[in-house]
Formats: structure tokens, C-alpha cells, sequence
């Protein structure tokens, strides 16, 4: 994510199917330590859009392709699930701690979608 964010000359959007699934994946006991920062790096690019968001800092940054620092990065996500996924994703410390409150988040009740070919 910061890698896409930063080849795109600091602005990057994102389409992601299955958000539910996706922040899923995120969170949670058995997620990964690398799976759990992605949370955290979105809310500080969010945090830094008006700013420098600093990138991390390795012992081996040759290695890791060196640190990467994105001048006033913006991050856009176009997440598409259904409501008991995203809804069944979150946890109340996504409320507490303020990765909530960073989405707009739409929901409909409409599903009466016509067929874009006739029968």
C-alpha cells in the first residue's frame, strides 16, 4: 500500500472487492504483525495529508528498499462487501481509536437492479 501510494507520485487509488474480508484479514488474533500495521499506516498517511508522512526505518534499509517518505500523501479506498462482512470486521477499538471515523461509509437497501441486457 505505501509502495503504490508512493510510485504514484504520493496519491493512489485503491479498489478492493470483499472489504469486509479484507479488514478481516487486518485485525484479529491470528492476523499477522505485517497484516495489523496496514491499519496503522493508513491513519497516519491520513494523519500527514497535509504534511510528510515518514516512512519506516529498517537496520537494513538497503535491503528494504530504504525508507519511504511520501510528501502530503492521499490514499483513496473504493471498498465494495456486503453489510454483514464489513459490519462483522469491526471491533469497538476500530471506534476507539479513530480508524473508524476516517471512512464514509454507504449503505443501501435498494436492490432492485434492472438487467443491462433484455431476456
Amino acid at each position: 500500500m505505501i509502495a503504490a501510494v508512493k510510485r504514484s507520485d504520493g496519491r493512489a487509488l485503491m479498489q478492493i472487492d470483499e472489504m469486509g474480508r479484507f479488514l478481516k484479514s487486518l485485525g484479529g488474533n491470528n492476523a499477522a504483525s505485517h497484516n495489523r500495521m496496514v491499519t496503522t499506516n493508513m491513519m497516519h498517511m491520513y494523519n500527514n495529508a497535509s504534511d510528510m508522512y515518514t516512512g519506516q526505518e529498517y537496520a537494513n534499509n538497503e535491503l528494504n528498499g530504504g525508507r519511504s517518505d511520501i510528501d502530503q500523501p492521499c490514499l483513496n479506498i473504493y471498498g465494495t462487501t456486503v453489510p454483514h462482512n464489513f459490519y462483522g470486521s469491526l471491533t469497538s477499538e476500530e471506534a476507539y481509536d479513530g480508524f473508524l471515523s476516517r471512512w464514509l461509509i454507504f449503505e443501501t437497501t435498494r436492490f432492485d437492479i434492472e438487467p443491462a441486457i433484455d431476456r
